[in-house]
Order: C-alpha cells, then structure tokens, then sequence
C-alpha cells in the first residue's frame, strides 16, 4: 500500500515538472522562431509560481483526500453520478475553466507569446485534473469519467472565449457563503469542496455589450444580468432541492486601467460574482426577492 502511495505521489511530481518544462520549451522555441527575445526574469518567476502552486496544490489534496485512504484502483459507479444534482459536475467545469483563465491571465501579463499561453492554459488545468481523479481512482472517492469529462468542458469554453469574442460576454463565475450546516457546527472540519449548500455556479451577461449599437446607451457598462444554479440540503437526511437565482452581477472588466499588472487582476478577479439583489427560488417554492444574494 505504501508503494501505491509513493508511486501516486512521484507520478504527481513528475506531472508538475513535465509541464514546467514544457513552459520553458514553448517560450524558448517561440522566443527564436516567433519572437526573437531573451526569456525575461518576470517569465522565469512566473513558471516558478506556476510549479510550486501545482506541488503545492497536489500535497494539499494528498493530505486531505488520499493519505491514509487506498484502495486497489476503482472507477465510480455510473448510478452515483447524480447525487448531488450535478453541482459537483458544474464545480468541477467552473475549477478548470477559472484555472484556464488565472494561468493565461497571469502569463499575459508575463508577456509570454500567445502561442505558450494557450498551450500551457490548457495544459496545466488537464493535467491536474487527470491527476485529481487518478488520485481518487485509489481512494473511497473513484476515478471518474464524468468528472474528467466536466473538467475538460471548462477547459474548452475558456479556449473558445478567446477564439471568439462574442463569448466573452457571457461568462461563468462563482459566490460562496458559507451554509447554515457550517454554522450549526455539522462539519467535523471546514470544507469547500464539501459545503455544497453555500456554492452558487452563475453564468452572467454582458448586456451592454450584447446589445445593438444604437442601445448600448440605454445600459450601463458595469451591470451585467446573471442566472446561478445551486443545491439545498447535501449531505442531510432532508430530500435535496435544487436550487435557482436571477439576479444583477458587476462588469468589473469595465474599470479601465493601462496597468498591465492590475489589469490582470481584475480579470482574474471577474470570474468570481459578487452580493447583488436578485431573486431565489429552492425547489417548489415561487422565487423570492433577496437584497443581496448570497446563498
């Protein structure tokens, strides 16, 4: 059993230096073939934070998830993937598609060649997702092709926005609050990836942008319209309840600055939504008004 955890773990190593390497293998190719220029210091940081935050990330999740928890590999049973109302499976397309987004944005201000951002945006989130599930391939947790497949659906409409322009008025973001079942003390440790109950997954409109020439006017440039789906009840002897939500979200990409840095930033930043008024609705009941969404 020691070994498969050791194997697992190397595996995960060697994952996070193959990519670092195909960073600088890209950039260097691009730099001569492309652009010819020196590898710039801020490049070399940047592939560096991009190296310990995956080991990082990977240790984290051994710890919390795999350690301690093996079993010969397993994939999850196709009757198990709907326990959850698929808020798991939209989870884990917002996950790949924000990290898509942060690793681009961060190595656009880098200066890397376009060409390197997009193949190590796309690289790295699969390569830690597929990571993730052959880890819980030897857990109680089960490889599955469900999960990987959401991944890789978040993965592609982060390409797609880039290749296309009109999608990037219509975005994914996230809010979290944290649920009445964390206040009432029911968790043994606090858990994100657990507090289902306290995640919203919203897909938001830019309507100025949306709209006709003629009626940009008639919108203002930092309100956009948004719809969010989440559940109520996970993980209670209560039935689960879906859950839905309309309601304003911020155009933060509106603020406009010439800093290339906290232009970055605010992009990263965008693909998260903020307390707005809108409406609520959990599972038969009429939507009602809230001031500020939150959960």
């Amino acid at each position: 059993m020691k070994k498969k955890t050791l194997r697992l773990f190397l595996f995960g190593i060697f994952l996070i230096g193959l990519n670092t390497d195909c960073i600088f293998a890209q950039q260097m190719q691009d730099s001569v073939v492309i652009h010819p220029q020196k590898i710039k210091t801020k490049q070399i940081i940047i592939v560096s934070a991009i190296a310990i935050d995956q080991a990082l990330s990977f240790y984290i999740e051994y710890q919390w998830w795999w350690k301690g928890n093996y079993h010969p590999f397993e994939l999850e049973p196709i009757e198990t993937e709907n326990y959850s109302y698929s808020i798991d499976k939209v989870g884990h397309f917002y996950t790949s598609y924000l990290y898509y987004h942060a690793i681009n944005e961060i190595m656009k201000y880098g200066e890397f060649s376009k060409r390197t951002r997009t193949i190590t945006s796309i690289a790295i989130p699969f390569t830690y997702a597929l990571s993730i599930e052959l880890g819980d391939g030897y857990s109680r947790y089960n490889f599955s092709f469900f999960d990987l497949a959401s991944n890789s659906l978040g993965i592609c409409y982060g390409v797609l926005q880039d290749r296309f322009k009109y999608l990037k008025n219509i975005n994914v973001k996230f809010s979290y609050f944290p649920s009445q079942k964390y206040f009432e003390n029911q968790f043994k440790r606090w858990s994100l990836t657990e507090d289902y109950d306290g995640h919203i997954y919203w897909l938001t409109f830019n309507v100025h942008h949306l709209l006709p020439k003629n009626m940009k006017k008639n919108w203002p440039e930092f309100l956009n319209t948004a719809i969010g789906y989440g559940v109520n009840n996970f993980g209670s002897n209560i039935p689960l309840q879906r859950e839905f939500f309309i309601g304003f979200d911020y155009n933060l990409d509106a603020i406009q600055t010439k800093n290339k840095a906290i232009k970055s930033e605010i992009n990263i930043i965008d693909k998260f939504h903020f307390p707005a008024p809108g409406f609520k609705k959990t599972g038969d009941d009429n939507f009602t008004p809230k001031w500020l969404l939150l959960n």
